[in-house]
């Protein structure tokens, strides 16, 4: 009897744990996309221009037979924002 209320607990914890786990990796893939779609949108719209937008270290990018203007600054830091802000809407 004294064991399994014990035990329980840590069960409910256990739970509890792998639950906050998987919601912070969630925000952290919410979190890169937010970041990826933020480095697209103002490195297209200063690469254009013909600039390498200074720290923001611009440069363009082919895939394929695609051309696309990214920024690993202006992604690192969008990433960065974007995971607060989901972390404060928690």
């Amino acid at each position: 009897m004294l064991l399994r209320a014990l035990s329980r607990p840590a069960l409910i914890n256990r739970h509890a744990r792998r639950a906050c786990l998987w919601g912070t990796a969630m925000e952290i893939i919410k979190s890169l996309i937010l970041g990826a779609i933020l480095s697209v949108t103002i490195a297209l719209v200063i690469g254009t221009q013909g600039t390498s937008g200074g720290a923001l270290a611009i440069h363009l990018v082919h895939i394929a037979d695609a051309k696309l203007y990214w920024s690993w600054p202006v992604f690192f830091s969008g990433s960065g924002l974007a995971f607060g802000l989901l972390l404060l809407q928690r």
